[in-house]
C-alpha cells in the first residue's frame, strides 16, 4: 500500500471540488525519463493562494524513484539586520547560483530601493565612525577644562580655608571633592541610563558588549576630571591667600 502525505490546498481548489479536511487528494509527476508515478496526499489544511498549488512535504518528491529535483524559481531573503551586508550576500547568491546543474540560472535582485536606503545611511555610520575618536578626545579635554574652570572658581573658598588655619592637603582635598563628586554622580547616572535604552534598543548580548567599553570611557572622562581638579586646586593652594582672595570670578 502506498503511503499516504500532508497536503495544503489553496482556498479556491477547496471550493472547486468541494472538498473536505481528510479528503484523499492524487496527483500524478513525470521524471525526466518520462515514467508517470502517483502520489496520494490527504487534505489537511486550506490557504488562500492560487487555485493550482498544492503544498506538500519536499521530501515526497525526492523520496520519488529516479527522481530529480529542479527548480524555476528561487526566493532568497535577508535579515533586514543585516541590510549594510548586502554585497556579501550577493557574493553568497551568486555561488548558490553557480553550483551546478543542466540549466543557466540567472539571479535578480530587487534591492533598488533599499540601497537608496541603506547608502546615505552608510555614508553617515562612515562619518560618525571617522568623528568618533575626535569626539572623545575632545570630551576628555573639555572635561579637564571644566574641571580646572570650576575648581579656580572657588578661589576665595580656598583662600577662606587656608586663613582658618587648614593645610594646604585639606583644601585640595575639599577643592577636589566638589568638583569630583558630582562628575561621578553624573557619570553613574548617565551609564545607568545608556545601559537601560541599549537593553531596550538591542539584543541581550550585544547590550551586554557595550558595558565594558561604557566603563572605559566613564573612567577616562573621570581620570582626565580628576587631573584638572589636582592640577588646579595645586596651584590655587600654593598661593597666598591674600592673592586668592584678590581674585575677579
Amino acid at each position: 500500500k502506498d503511503p499516504v502525505y500532508p497536503a495544503v490546498i489553496s482556498r479556491d481548489l477547496y471550493t472547486f471540488f468541494e472538498m473536505e479536511e481528510g479528503d484523499m487528494l492524487e496527483i500524478v509527476v513525470q521524471n525526466e525519463l518520462g515514467k508517470t508515478q502517483s502520489i496520494r496526499l490527504t487534505v489537511m489544511g486550506l490557504y488562500p493562494g492560487d487555485m493550482d498549488t498544492v503544498i506538500f512535504p519536499l521530501q515526497v518528491l525526492r523520496n520519488l524513484p529516479g527522481a530529480t529535483m529542479r527548480y524555476n524559481r528561487v526566493l532568497l531573503t535577508i535579515d533586514p539586520a543585516q541590510n549594510r551586508r548586502l554585497d556579501e550576500f550577493k557574493e553568497q547568491a551568486a555561488g548558490i547560483l553557480s553550483g551546478g546543474g543542466s540549466v543557466e540560472l540567472t539571479g535578480l535582485y530587487w534591492d533598488q530601493e533599499l540601497r537608496q536606503a541603506v547608502k546615505p545611511i552608510e555614508q553617515v555610520i562612515s562619518f560618525m565612525e571617522t568623528l568618533y575618536p575626535v569626539t572623545l578626545a575632545l570630551s576628555f579635554v573639555v572635561a579637564a577644562g571644566i574641571a580646572i574652570l570650576l575648581s579656580l572658581l572657588s578661589a576665595k573658598e580656598a583662600a577662606i580655608l587656608r586663613v582658618l588655619g587648614n593645610s594646604k592637603m585639606t583644601c585640595r582635598v575639599s577643592l577636589c571633592l566638589q568638583t569630583i563628586l558630582p562628575c561621578m554622580v553624573g557619570l553613574v547616572m548617565g551609564h545607568l541610563g545608556a545601559v537601560a535604552m541599549a537593553c531596550l534598543m538591542l539584543p541581550a548580548g550585544e547590550a551586554a558588549g557595550l558595558v565594558l567599553p561604557g566603563l572605559g570611557r566613564a573612567g577616562l572622562y573621570l581620570l582626565y576630571t580628576v587631573l584638572g581638579a589636582v592640577g588646579a586646586s595645586a596651584v590655587m593652594t600654593g598661593k597666598n591667600p591674600l592673592e586668592l582672595l584678590q581674585v575677579k570670578e
